[in-house]
């Protein structure tokens, strides 16, 4: 089965880097001759590439092929080519599974590859062996117990329509780039009068003096600008030096995990989060290795000091990416891969075109490492081209792919390139973007990296001086996804961390939306700290289609301030949260939503971004399961059915949760959550629980508060945060009869609770209250939230009943609260019974 084959493939360029892949075959493990070879297929000798038949897998017929025998070593070479051949482009797909099985791990350990049937006729495909997906922890490719080929699982839907034909499965060593030296001079423009050495050069296939003579002319041209002039360098130009010389001596922090690597030589496929039992595992460590952000500094320390180390070190990781990082045919969309497309444009848009400029006077950045970096950049846009996505993703593959070709106008297809980016993007800004200026994924951190990259088009073609390839409106378009920042800004000028999200600096986003927008003295005012413009027209406001309900006493930086999650699920970066609440006392975020932490696969991302690290309810200790499979299922097309009364007195709104717990089919209850914002400190939030199957169930409503200090209040199951000289909160139950109270901090056994789980890995201590009630009819949970000063305590005296009201004495003053069958009536009175006010949500 093992036959070696000594033929080397590859073809080596004037430079010494092997060219389109350097494919040398090392090991034939499957002839594919022969159907017993594949358990579950059959020989076929009227179809077949390399020898002289192929295995026929018919889909209809069975859903999965297994090898046989299978040689438990793989590592005889660095990719294994696979031969396959569809005899109709279904567009379904099968997966190629490598078990290595781990006994330390639950479930199965394997690396992956899907191969998508939209072609017919054979296809040679190449999978590196470092690039392939894992799933756990796979013992090691010198293991390997099977080799499976299915069309089921991994949500895929077999198709009967597909036959697929294996022919001859073999280890390769592959190099890159796999674009040779004819292909790079084929795909630029040598027609133009300035590359006329260039042509002269290529012609006669004389390619070191066809680089030579490119390195040329982009040494000194200047027809293409970029932020600053290569050309002119800038010795006071600032940079850390401790940085820099990390990067020289192979230190690199990524995702807040440091790493040395040996003899200062990066591998872009390593990952210590995978390598370290100490951490947990993070694919992300490895991909965003990728995306060079060490490299600008580089540059900028090359630029204020000369010094030769910088540029060299740059060279060689270029030179090693190049090598290393072989183009795959698919999407790269993996588990360790070098080529995740998000990486591609976010690259291509930063720090590479950073990097060129930096050091493209470098002597160090010889001619053909200039044609190396060229051939690179030429790979990425086919990449970006060939394997676009969707979401936030899509805006940084097609920011990327619009710099390439805003800076290398000298390819043929830059033109393309622009005009693909650009009307993708400004499709993305009416199919991405919701009528109230959400992001389609609901989160408030994603919502400014797509808005950053659509916005990264019209800002580089203003700076090369292609505005006038831009539509009309383009930039318009985007003045609604600015005026979301507004809409959701907290006192302290950021952003709620609902879904996957992180702090946002709104008045920096704001600022630039004002240089955009200059008839928005609303942005200016938030920019300018209220020292200009406006203040915006509205408090509090309802997002109608991203479903968020935001209430706020002022826009003051001490405001009382409160976000309620009302709607769907989000087309991507998700948590299992709806009718959060988050909620600012004073300019102090009190109520908090951690935003989902790290990537990592712990305990801490499955908590943080699930229903039980939320501010919402449980029933029968399970937590929310809204599907997501059908990414759209998940953004509104129309107003969502959110109650909703704003004015000067109160804000109100109510939404409802009739979707599974625990598991898809698991409907018990329904959950109706209301809010009523009694101006400027009293927040009242009910929650209504119906039975839909009629049995008894327990219902634990949650408060995750930002603070370790909480102490019992004065009222049976209250609670009250006493930190000192800082904003705090009362959290106080209504209907405490038969409501068990709890607050735990710093909990990690049966259950994690009262924990912050923070982007940068932190575990912050906090505070989780739970208020839990069961019954077998209607259960209701009414809470009191209020705000307390710096310095001030809680006025909560007592709460009682009075028939059908609940009387809440505050120290001069009572709220007697009472529920109807569709909303709130409160009556606020005076020491002496004097009538304040009466609020009824019921009221139009």
């Amino acid at each position: 089965m093992r036959r070696l084959l000594l033929a080397l493939l590859s073809v080596v360029s004037f430079w010494g880097v092997a060219v389109r892949g350097g494919v040398e075959s090392m090991a034939v493990m499957v002839p594919g001759e022969k159907g017993e070879e594949w358990i579950g297929g059959e020989t076929d000798p009227a179809v077949h590439l390399v020898g002289e038949a192929s295995v026929r897998w018919t889909h209809a017929t069975t859903p999965g092929l297994r090898l046989a025998n299978c040689p438990a070593d793989w590592t005889a070479g660095s990719a294994i080519r696979l031969r396959v051949h569809s005899e109709v482009a279904t567009g379904s797909s099968f997966m190629v599974i490598f078990e290595s099985q781990n006994p330390d791990t639950e479930g199965m350990d394997y690396w992956m590859h899907r191969v998508v049937l939209d072609f017919t006729g054979w296809k040679e495909i190449v999978l590196s062996r470092r690039a392939l997906g894992a799933a756990r922890k796979p013992l090691g490719w010198d293991r390997i117990g099977n080799v499976i080929l299915t069309a089921t699982g991994w949500e895929q839907t077999l198709d009967p329509r597909a036959v697929v034909h294996i022919d001859q499965m073999e280890l390769v060593d592959t190099v890159g780039p796999r674009t040779t030296d004819q292909e790079l001079f084929a795909a630029l423009d040598l027609s133009r009068p300035e590359l006329a050495a260039v042509q002269t050069a290529a012609a006669k296939e004389d390619w070191p003096a066809a680089a030579a003579a490119l390195a040329a002319y982009y040494r000194e041209r200047r027809s293409v600008p970029w932020y600053y002039d290569p050309h002119q360098i800038d010795r006071t130009v600032g940079y850390s030096k401790g940085a820099a010389e990390e990067t020289v001596a192979g230190k690199v922090t990524v995702i807040y995990v440091p790493h040395q690597f040996p003899d200062g030589k990066f591998d872009w496929f390593y990952n210590p989060t995978i390598a370290r039992a100490d951490l947990p595992v993070n694919h992300e460590w490895q991909w965003q290795l990728g995306r060079m952000h060490y490299w600008p500094n580089l540059g900028r320390a090359y630029w204020a000091t000369g010094d030769e180390r910088y540029a060299q070190t740059f060279v060689q990781q270029l030179r090693s990416w190049a090598r290393d990082c072989v183009r795959p045919d698919a999407s790269g969309n993996g588990a360790g891969s070098a080529w995740r497309t998000i990486e591609c444009g976010i690259r291509m848009g930063g720090a590479w075109p950073d990097a060129w400029h930096r050091f493209l006077h470098s002597p160090s950045f010889t001619d053909a490492d200039l044609a190396l970096f060229l051939k690179v950049c030429y790979e990425h846009a086919i990449h970006l081209v060939n394997h676009r996505t969707t979401g936030n993703w899509l805006t940084m593959e097609m920011s990327g792919l619009y710099t390439i070709g805003a800076v290398y106008p000298e390819f043929r297809d830059a033109t393309a390139w622009r005009e693909l980016a650009t009307q993708a993007l400004y499709e993305e800004l009416t199919t991405q973007f919701l009528p109230d200026g959400a992001q389609i994924e609901l989160t408030t951190g994603y919502h400014q990296v797509a808005l950053d990259n659509v916005l990264k088009i019209p800002r580089t073609a203003k700076l090369v001086g292609r505005l006038d390839e831009m539509p009309a409106d383009y930039i318009t378009k985007a003045e609604g996804a600015f005026g979301f920042n507004l809409k959701m800004m907290t006192p302290e000028r950021d952003l709620p961390h609902v879904n996957d999200a992180w702090h946002v600096g709104v008045a920096g986003s704001l600022r630039a939306g004002f240089e955009l927008f200059p008839h928005r003295t609303d942005f200016q005012w938030v920019a300018t700290g209220g020292k200009e413009g406006t203040p915006p027209a509205f408090t509090s406001v309802l997002l109608p289609y991203a479903g968020f309900a935001v209430m706020r006493s002022d826009w003051g930086r001490e405001a009382n301030y409160l976000a309620f999650d009302g709607g769907l699920l989000g087309y991507g970066h998700y948590h299992q949260d709806k009718l959060n609440v988050i909620l600012h006392a004073y300019g102090r975020e009190m109520l908090y939503d951690g935003g989902g932490g790290n990537y990592e696969s712990s305990k801490w991302r499955r908590y943080s971004v699930d229903t039980f690290s939320h501010s919402t309810v449980l029933v029968d200790d399970l937590p929310q399961r809204r599907g997501s499979r059908d990414r759209w299922a998940g953004v509104a097309r129309e107003p969502l059915p959110i109650a909703w009364r704003s004015g000067s007195v109160f804000d109100y709104a109510a939404a409802t949760y009739d979707e599974p717990y625990g598991s898809p089919e698991n409907r018990p209850a329904t959950q109706r959550r209301e809010v009523l914002f009694l101006k400027p400190d009293l927040f009242l939030v009910v929650d209504r629980l119906v039975p839909t199957d009629g049995k008894e169930h327990r219902y634990e409503a949650r408060w995750q508060v930002n603070s370790t200090t909480l102490q019992p209040g004065a009222t049976p199951g209250s609670f009250v945060s006493s930190d000192a000289d800082k904003p705090n909160l009362a959290i106080v139950p209504l209907l405490a009869d038969g409501l068990v109270c709890k607050a735990v901090s710093v909990q990690e056994d049966p259950e994690l609770l009262g924990w912050l789980v923070h982007k940068d890995s932190r575990h912050i201590p906090t505070t989780t209250v739970c208020h839990q009630r069961q019954g077998g009819d209607t259960q209701t949970l009414v809470t009191l939230l209020l705000p307390l000063r710096p310095g001030t305590v809680s006025p909560v005296q007592s709460v009682r009943q009075e028939g059908d009201e609940t009387v809440v004495e505050l120290g001069g003053r009572s709220l007697h609260v009472q529920l109807t069958d569709t909303g709130i009536v409160v009556r606020e009175t005076g020491p002496a019974g004097e009538p304040i006010r009466v609020v009824s949500t019921d009221a139009q």
